[in-house]
């Protein structure tokens, strides 16, 4: 397909535009964007795992997500690699083991039942891209 076509899909309906590719091309496919590099999208968790568990000396990713920097910080685990992302990594990695989940999920549902009351009654809330009414 044209990199100008993948642009708008990806600029207008990413959402529905990606699952569309997914179903013509499976688990694995390549995006081209204007003004981008290719990028290799995976659906697969099994296929994401793996590149995740891959040698950190061929797939280092850090550099591509500079990008990011802005939003992230630079310590980021998504802008480091080699040594420093495995030393975040494990500092990281406790906090989102299974027990670790499920012992904030009432703290974090108290939160959202709080924010939620807070909001206006009766007044239409704007909503993103994608939002269907």
């Amino acid at each position: 397909m044209p990199r100008s076509v993948q642009t708008l899909g990806w600029l207008f309906r990413a959402a529905p535009w990606l699952g569309r590719l997914r179903e013509r091309y499976g688990d694995a496919f390549t995006l081209r964007i204007a003004h981008e590099d290719d990028w290799v999208m995976l659906c697969s968790p099994d296929a994401a795992r793996q590149v995740l568990m891959g040698d950190p000396a061929v797939l280092s990713g850090g550099e591509a997500n500079a990008v990011l920097r802005p939003v992230v910080g630079r310590r980021s685990m998504l802008l480091l690699d080699g040594e420093a992302h495995v030393m975040q990594r494990r500092l990281l990695l406790p906090a989102f083991h299974g027990e670790s989940v499920r012992r904030y999920r009432a703290t974090v549902a108290a939160i959202v039942e709080r924010e939620v009351a807070s909001w206006p009654a009766g007044i239409a809330l704007a909503c993103g891209r994608g939002c269907r009414r």
